[in-house]
Parts: C-alpha cells; structure tokens; sequence
C-alpha cells in the first residue's frame, strides 16, 4: 500500500511518497499562500505521474502537516517570537488550541479537495 506525506511550508510544498513497489520517491512545489490546497494538489498530481511511480489510488494513504499554522501562531506580523510568558495573549494554553484548530482546518479542507480532485479518500 503506498504512502504519501506532505508538509506545507511558507515556501515549499515538500513530498514524500513511498509506491507500491516500495520505492521512495521525493517532491518539492512552491507553496500557493493564497490557496495552500493548490500546491498541494499540483504536487500530488506530479508525484504520481512521474515515471516509475506505482500506485493504486484507491489504496493511497496520505498525511499531511504544516509549518505555515506553527509559524503563525508563535510568531507575530514583525516576525517576534511569543516566550511561554506571552501565552496571556492567547487565554493561557489557547496558544496550542489556536494551533491545532488551524491545523485540522488545513487537513480537513485540503482532505476534501483530495477527494473530489483525485478521488483519494482520506479513510481507510
């Protein structure tokens, strides 16, 4: 069964897949703030038609992160980074609540667009 993680950065859109065949196969698109779905989906889309590259898509699994939510949670505009001290700002531990809300957001909607673009379902 093949694997395909990818982590959303502020500039790059890293892949790692893992075929069928279990060959390792590794991907970088830049990033689309805009619309992080769109780098996502592009990257998907050319890991998968590159040569060699097997993969049942009705069996892919895919998993995905990102770094771009992190970064905007713990940095503000100027580019300072919050101490503990400053979780205040937040409501106390609503600093990492914010983050991970953020970040399911992300998965759920680029899920969704994996779906009805690819026909990749988010379930096994």
């Amino acid at each position: 069964m093949a694997r395909l993680a990818f982590d959303t950065g502020g500039t790059f859109t890293d892949f790692a897949l893992v075929d069928d065949a279990d060959a390792v196969h590794l991907h970088k698109v830049l990033s689309t703030p805009a619309s992080p779905s769109d780098a996502v989906v592009q990257g998907v889309l050319e890991l998968l038609a590159r040569p060699g590259v097997t993969v049942k898509k009705s069996e892919l699994q895919i998993i995905g992160a990102t770094t771009v939510v992190t970064n905007a949670v713990l940095f503000d505009e100027s580019g300072f980074a919050y101490a503990p001290n400053d979780a205040k700002d937040y409501g106390g531990a609503g600093m990492v609540s914010l983050g991970h809300n953020a970040f399911f957001a992300i998965g759920a909607y680029t899920s969704t667009l994996l779906f009805l673009r690819l026909g990749v379902t988010p379930w096994f």
